[in-house]
């Protein structure tokens, strides 16, 4: 029974409070706001208040819950940064994890693309994290929280924390896939839910094939650098070639280059001693 009640506080109650702080960090944000502005929540839309500084408030609310989990830790056997294991791997590790998260990248804004195009209305959903993500591209500080802080932080809570205690409780493949699922539900949409829990699988796999969170925030950090940041460059660069053709070639290039992570990445993982030091 003891086992059951840990188990739900991991799964369920530290997600919890991470949501309840998230909000908590926005409202504070949002009553601020009108306080200075001199204005009531019937004047605009409270989402155009947050919008733009949305990834600034998830680091705040990430500080927040590090900070929680920390003072959960002090009472632990082993210590939050240990539990993470943070590690050596390889470079030839991380250079495969490297090549397969930015081929995984490409397949899945492709995937998205594709059947945002024959699904619109479930894609509405999606639009107001697109507005919060171009939005960065105006802001080094803001890139650097979105590609970098926020991955750091997601992968100390799910996988070192939350997978943490699964994987040391669970076979694997359970484990694997609620830690998977968890991160998805956590980003509060259909879109994004789908695609982090593909995203979630992979960087479970890495964290736990590996045995350190460096592998799993290397891939979280290329992820997100290609998917927010460079592809979306590359794409608009290609604006004046046919969109066919241009989605034809990031396809095969992103088979290429899982094939080449993937099949590298196996091999490695068979022989565990040639993955860390």
């Amino acid at each position: 029974m003891k086992k059951v009640f840990k188990t739900l506080g991991f799964v369920i109650g530290l997600p919890l409070l991470y949501f309840f702080i998230s909000n908590l960090v926005s409202g504070t944000y949002v009553l601020v706001y009108f306080v200075i502005n001199k204005v009531g929540p019937d004047s605009f839309n409270i989402m155009e208040v947050i919008t733009p500084v949305m990834y600034h408030l998830s680091l705040i609310s990430d500080l927040i819950m590090l900070i929680v989990l920390f003072l959960i830790y002090l009472g632990a056997k082993e210590k939050l940064f240990k539990s993470c294991r943070f590690n050596k791997v390889k470079g030839n590790t991380l250079i495969y994890i490297v090549i397969f998260s930015i081929g995984l990248t490409m397949l899945i804004l492709f995937l998205m693309g594709f059947f945002g195009s024959l699904f619109p209305s479930i894609f509405e959903s999606y639009s107001l994290v697109g507005n919060a993500m171009n939005a960065t591209h105006n802001s080094i500080l803001a890139l650097v929280i979105v590609i970098v802080l926020i991955p750091i932080f997601e992968e100390i809570f799910f996988r070192g924390v939350i997978f943490g205690f699964l994987r040391d409780n669970y076979k694997f493949p359970i484990a694997l896939i609620v830690q998977a699922l968890i991160f998805a539900i956590a980003h509060g949409n259909l879109v994004q839910g789908v695609y982090a829990f593909i995203l979630g699988l992979f960087l479970g796999a890495f964290f736990y094939y590996t045995n350190s969170l460096y592998a799993s925030i290397i891939s979280h950090i290329t992820y997100n650098l290609f998917g927010i940041l460079i592809l979306p460059l590359i794409t608009s660069s290609l604006k004046g070639f046919s969109p066919i053709i241009t989605n034809i070639v990031f396809m095969i290039i992103s088979i290429i280059l899982l094939l080449i992570g993937g099949l590298k990445l196996i091999k490695l993982f068979k022989n565990k001693s040639s993955l860390y030091y």
